[in-house]
């Protein structure tokens, strides 16, 4: 695995940073001038970075000496929360505060499929297979919709009355991770379309009887693992360190707490996601955090326009990437 060369950050100064991982230095800037940028994503290899706005969707491809966009998506009415891209292809799956989802294919300007939801989306991402989107939304639920049918197929909802601002699902694991406004972040297993009972779980269940609700049709796709007081509000955003052993998580009380135990490898033990490191040098909200593939480093982006790279191992902040004017919502890591 290649170590991460460079950053993007964006935010509400309508500007696109791009840096040096190792020296913090500015590389380049690139203009953002139709909204502020919700969601900052670099492709596989690096080339494009597609940016999510309010409502437009903007492509740039890093390898041109310009700073136009080359190609836009201007389908949504309101905030594009979450853009998923498919693989190495040209495919796209984005989600937006309208109650849109839709999916894409880069070569051509009009969505494959949309599908109309019931409350505004906060995130978006590929299932288990083709037939397969999942979604979080502001009701505090992830659904599994089937794409063919545009049909719901699955429902995991928390028994904390809250919004979902988003979710992760690490397929090389089948972990599937959601965070909000409860202060929680809830961990469970999404066992593959193949049948249930693949992997025993052990669970205790010490915060309570049941930690999700599980609707009947839900049913053996989701199982309980865990969920964690991470915040008393808002859990902004959660990742995973390459092997899956430690998660981390940016809130609103401007601290990154890392979870997990390096000796307990079995990701399905409700016993070994307790609480490792917090890392706190931020005044204000965390938006966003990543750990750095190959390192015991991670970056993450605040309201206090400050990107800090840290080393989580040492708890030290290690770099800091100034130069923004406002609140920093999202970054992104590349190894080009």
């Amino acid at each position: 695995m290649k170590t991460p060369k460079t950053l993007v950050s964006g935010g509400y100064d309508h500007t696109l940073r791009f840096w040096d991982l190792k020296t913090a230095k500015p590389i380049r800037s690139i203009p953002f001038p139709s909204s502020h940028v919700n969601q900052v994503k670099f492709s596989l290899d690096g080339r494009l970075l597609a940016v999510c706005g309010n409502p437009a969707v903007e492509f740039f491809d890093l390898r041109a000496n310009t700073e136009k966009s080359v190609h836009n998506i201007n389908f949504h009415s309101s905030n594009v929360t979450c853009l998923a891209l498919k693989d190495k292809g040209p495919l796209v799956a984005t989600c937006s505060e309208d109650k849109s989802v839709a999916l894409w294919d880069l070569r051509v300007t009009a969505p494959l499929q949309s599908l109309k939801c019931s409350h505004p989306l906060s995130c978006v991402s590929y299932g288990r297979d083709d037939s397969e989107i999942i979604t979080s939304d502001y009701s505090g639920s992830a659904r599994i919709w089937n794409i063919e049918t545009n049909r719901q197929i699955g429902r995991l909802q928390t028994r904390d009355s809250s919004i979902l601002t988003g979710f992760l699902h690490d397929t090389a694991r089948s972990l599937f991770i959601m965070f909000g406004s409860s202060g929680y972040v809830y961990i469970s297993l999404l066992n593959s379309k193949r049948g249930t009972g693949e992997r025993k779980l052990r669970l205790k269940y010490v915060h309570g009887k049941s930690n999700y609700e599980v609707d009947e049709e839900a049913k053996g796709s989701f199982e309980k693992v865990t969920k964690l007081r991470a915040t008393k509000r808002y859990v902004m955003k959660a990742c995973l360190s390459e092997d899956g052993l430690l998660l981390a998580n940016a809130s609103e009380d401007g601290f990154i707490k890392l979870w997990g135990d390096l000796e307990k490898p079995d990701v399905y033990d409700e016993g070994r996601w307790h609480h490792q490191v917090t890392l706190g040098n931020h005044q204000k909200w965390v938006w966003d955090c990543q750990f750095l593939d190959g390192t015991k480093h991670l970056v993450s982006a605040s309201s206090d326009k400050k990107v800090i790279l840290w080393n989580w191992e040492k708890r030290l902040a290690v770099q800091e990437f100034l130069g923004h004017e406002k609140t920093v919502t999202s970054l992104d890591v590349s190894v080009s």
